[in-house]
C-alpha cells in the first residue's frame, strides 16, 4: 500500500511565502498589500497544527507586522491627499474672500 506520510505543513510554508510576496507588493499597492497580508495570515492560523508550526509562526509574525506597515502606509496617502485639499480649499477661499 502507500506508505507515504502526508505532508501537513502547507499552510506555514504558504503563509511565510504569501508574507514575503505581501512585503515586496507593499511599496506598490498598499491596499493589495494588505489583502495579500490577510490571506497569509489566515494560512499561518490553519498551518498551526501541521508538521511544522515554526513556519506558521513565522509566516504570522511576518503577515501581521505587514499588515500594520500596509495599514500606516494607507494612513500616510490619505494624510496626504487630505493635506492637498485642505491646501486647495485654503487658496480658494482666500482668493474669494479678496475678491469680495
Amino acid at each position: 500500500m502507500n506508505d507515504l506520510k502526508e505532508n501537513k505543513s502547507g499552510g506555514g510554508i504558504a503563509s511565510l511565502a504569501i508574507g514575503l510576496l505581501g512585503s515586496t507588493t507593499l511599496s506598490a499597492n498598499p491596499i493589495l498589500g494588505t489583502l495579500i497580508a490577510i490571506v497569509g495570515l489566515i494560512f499561518g492560523i490553519k498551518g498551526r497544527k501541521g508538521d511544522r508550526p515554526g513556519l506558521s509562526v513565522a509566516g504570522i509574525i511576518l503577515c501581521i507586522i505587514l499588515l500594520f506597515a500596509s495599514a500606516r502606509r494607507v494612513l500616510s496617502i490619505w494624510r496626504v491627499e487630505l493635506y492637498f485639499v485642505y491646501t486647495y480649499f485654503l487658496i480658494i477661499f482666500t482668493i474669494f474672500s479678496q475678491i469680495s
